[in-house]
């Protein structure tokens, strides 16, 4: 019986640490983690535009749903009528969601540097060669419990990148 009991308390700690502790550090990307603060940043900035990517991600524009508490009221008004008339049928997806100052959708590099704006994404999304190539000027970085990158935000500058597209 105290052999059980032993076993019993080891295997509840080394549960403890590896769900509680080490998980929450080591897949915090797994858990989509990141939403919130990008969610936050996005609140702290009414005023502007934002292109948030999805390519790795394409449902993410749920997760900003809900941390932004957007009412679904106003979501359901926003959303295209084809989905909402034919719902049950086997419908293309949906590659890009619009909502509030938000965009979720791909990168397009011809036109949004063009467009004053914010362009949230990972460091895949967003290279420091594009970066300084379309002139982004860094606005908002979030990195995980180990100190990898998981959001970049930059801000556009249409009047440096397209004085003659314009």
């Amino acid at each position: 019986m105290l052999t059980f009991i032993l076993l019993s308390l080891y295997s509840l700690i080394l549960l403890y640490r590896s769900y509680f502790v080490l998980f929450p550090i080591e897949r915090a990307t797994a858990w989509n983690y990141g939403y919130s603060e990008v969610s936050d940043f996005i609140k702290r900035n009414p005023n502007s535009s934002f292109v948030i990517d999805n390519t790795r991600n394409p449902r993410n524009y749920i997760l900003l749903l809900y941390y932004l508490n957007y009412p679904p009221a106003i979501y359901q008004k926003e959303v295209s009528p084809i989905y909402k008339n034919d719902y049950y049928r086997s419908l293309p997806p949906e590659t890009s969601y619009r909502f509030s100052n938000i965009e979720v959708r791909a990168f397009e590099w011809k036109k949004d540097p063009c467009v004053k704006q914010i362009l949230v994404g990972d460091e895949l999304s967003i290279s420091e060669g594009q970066a300084k190539e379309h002139k982004l000027t860094e606005a908002y970085e979030l990195k995980d419990e180990q100190g990898k990158v998981i959001f970049k935000g930059f801000e556009t500058n249409p009047e440096l990148k397209c004085r003659g597209n314009i």
